[in-house]
């Protein structure tokens, strides 16, 4: 369990057996297998895969001959999926297999499996299916977009041949972007994964790709004011005050898989108040217990919570920024601090199995 350095070992000495037992299976490795690498070392296996499929597309993509730009595109996408399939199999290895396939699903999760599971016979979900269970996991990854346009590139090449001539330069900063978020989420450096012949290259495409957002966004706020200039000519005196008023106190609603946090910030359109949408990110990595006791009751562990912003909206001008396009304004990209959350419970976890400390009652022999 992700937090069982936090629990006092007075209360681990004082598990009956049965709990015991049930917690341990839960922080054991997983050495099932998957051909010849057990399902602990997969990480390890596609890491690797995706920091050589990311600097083949990379070195070969302007190479002029078809045959290489298919490759280049091929390992372009195939390098996103490698590393996104990391991202979620640190979360859970099962969630990597169809929901439909059981060989599978025994393979990847922690259940003993007597026999290797043959490689060819693993049913996983698809790329877009990983790139976008990484965003379920880590709400502030937000490049699933780009992944996609990546990924398109991909089957494009892959299954019809198509070379892209020069129109993969587009494709290639798009890969280097979901890589560098994807590797954020991660933790990992960046310049390693790249390697030195690569960093100042991937820094470039990179500024490239902001260089982009920021133009956009100038449309967007040139857009936004010359409606809310038009939508004064409309109204003149005290009716126009009231009408902006109206119109700011409009709430928004944007279907999310997320429950969105709303707070209110200054629209850099038309200066009127605007809803910047928040999803709630829970450190656990870092929780923290609240206190310690001999016994489960009255042990909770805490984390903090943070809200990262994902969208604004202004009710008045209609302005509508996403993502990258937040960072363009300070008031709009800071990460917004929240209550704690709590995390652990151990007095709910255990209400029902809990008896006096070693009594040496198996819970599950009862």
């Amino acid at each position: 369990m992700k937090f069982d350095h936090l629990i006092p070992q007075s209360i681990l000495d004082g598990m009956p057996p049965g709990i015991r037992a049930r917690w341990e299976r839960q922080m054991r490795p997983n050495e099932n297998m998957v051909g010849n690498l057990r399902v602990d070392v997969l990480h390890l296996h596609l890491f690797e895969s995706a920091k050589d499929f990311a600097r083949f597309a990379l070195t070969h993509f302007k190479d002029k001959t078809s045959v290489t730009q298919i490759q280049s595109a091929v390992a372009a996408g195939s390098a996103i999926e490698y590393l996104s399939r990391c991202v979620v199999l640190d979360a859970d290895p099962v969630l990597l297999a169809q929901t439909n396939h059981q060989d599978s699903q025994i393979a990847l999760s922690r259940a003993p499996r007597p026999s290797p599971l043959n490689p060819k016979l693993l049913k996983t979900i698809t790329a877009t299916q990983s790139i976008v269970l990484v965003k379920k996991l880590h709400p502030e990854f937000d490049s699933v977009q780009r992944a996609e346009e990546v990924f398109a590139l991909r089957n494009a090449a892959a299954h019809m041949a198509f070379a892209m001539n020069d129109d993969m330069s587009k494709d290639m900063i798009s890969m280097v972007t979901v890589m560098s978020d994807l590797l954020v989420v991660m933790k990992e450096d960046e310049d390693d994964f790249w390697g030195h012949n690569l960093a100042d290259v991937v820094r470039f495409m990179k500024k490239e790709a902001s260089d982009e957002v920021r133009n956009g966004v100038h449309v967007k706020i040139a857009s936004a004011r010359e409606r809310f200039a038009q939508l004064k000519l409309d109204f003149q005196g005290d009716a126009q005050e009231t009408m902006l008023q109206l119109l700011e106190s409009r709430r928004i609603i944007e279907l999310s898989d997320y429950e969105d946090i709303e707070v209110e910030r200054e629209c850099p359109a038309c200066h009127r108040k605007g809803q910047l949408n928040l999803i709630k990110r829970v450190d656990t990595e870092n929780a923290l217990p609240l206190a310690h006791s001999a016994s489960p009751e009255g042990m909770k562990i805490y984390a903090h919570a943070t809200g990262i912003p994902t969208l604004f909206i202004c009710p008045v001008c209609d302005l509508r920024l996403f993502g990258d396009e937040l960072d363009s304004f300070d008031d709009l990209k800071t990460l917004v601090a929240l209550p704690k959350e709590m995390v652990v419970d151990l007095d709910e976890l255990f209400k029902e199995d809990w008896e006096a400390p070693n009594s040496g009652t198996d819970p599950e022999t009862r």
